[in-house]
Parts: structure tokens; C-alpha cells; sequence
């Protein structure tokens, strides 16, 4: 895997992508949203002691180059509580090629805002 642009990145055919999101100073409450093809399995679930949610996707050996995948994180508030100016979301995602984390601050979020999309090509150079 290698990052073409801010949240996209190239993948290989029969790659494994590992996605570690981390809940800090927020409830727990991102949500994987396949908009796309893949299934994500499930490696750790979340619990309120340890906010911490890994999925695992194998990329399939017969996508063909070109073809692409999104993945959609949706986060939410719960009611109308002040949300922490230290609320935040931490999103690495792995592959063969390197690791990338991004930030996800939860007050600089607009209410309507509260999602990010991570897109993936299939390509021959990652």
C-alpha cells in the first residue's frame, strides 16, 4: 500500500490492510460503512475499558487494476453534551508498504461533518 493523496491510497492485489481506529476522550461510536465491495473482518470490537476497534480487509487476487474500494468512518455525538476540545479519533491504517495515521479532532468537526472516506485503488506499483 502506498499513499497517493491525503486519504487515498494504492493497494496490491492478495494485500492485507489492517485499520486500528482509537476512541480518545470521546465515547466510542465510529462505525465502518462499506461503500463498496469489501467485507471488513473483525479483529477487536470496542468496549468502554479499551476503545479500540481493529478490521482486517484481504484484498481479492481477482480485482482487476483500476478497481477501487471506499471506506466510510462515521462518528457520533451523543445528544447535545459539549463535545471535549480533546476529543478525538485516531485512524491508522497498515499495509505491506507502510502505516499511516490520521486525526480525527471530534470539536473542530461540524455536526454535519462527522465521517471521513479512505479510498483505495488496485494497482501493480504498491
Amino acid at each position: 500500500m502506498t499513499k497517493r493523496e491525503f486519504r487515498e491510497f494504492l493497494v496490491a492485489p492478495r494485500e492485507l490492510i489492517t485499520v486500528t481506529v482509537t476512541a480518545a476522550n470521546t465515547p466510542y461510536s465510529a462505525t465502518f460503512s462499506d461503500l463498496s465491495n469489501p467485507q471488513w473482518k473483525i479483529l477487536q470490537n470496542p468496549t468502554n475499558d479499551n476503545p479500540v476497534e481493529i478490521r482486517i480487509y484481504n484484498v481479492p487476487a481477482k480485482l482487476p487494476q483500476g478497481d477501487s474500494f471506499t471506506l466510510l468512518l462515521n462518528y457520533a455525538h451523543t445528544g447535545a453534551d459539549p463535545v471535549p476540545d480533546d476529543a478525538m479519533y485516531r485512524i491508522q491504517i497498515e499495509g505491506s508498504q507502510g502505516t499511516y495515521v490520521f486525526r480525527e479532532n471530534m470539536a473542530s468537526l461540524g455536526r454535519s461533518q462527522r465521517s471521513a472516506s479512505y479510498g483505495f485503488a488496485i494497482g501493480s506499483d504498491s
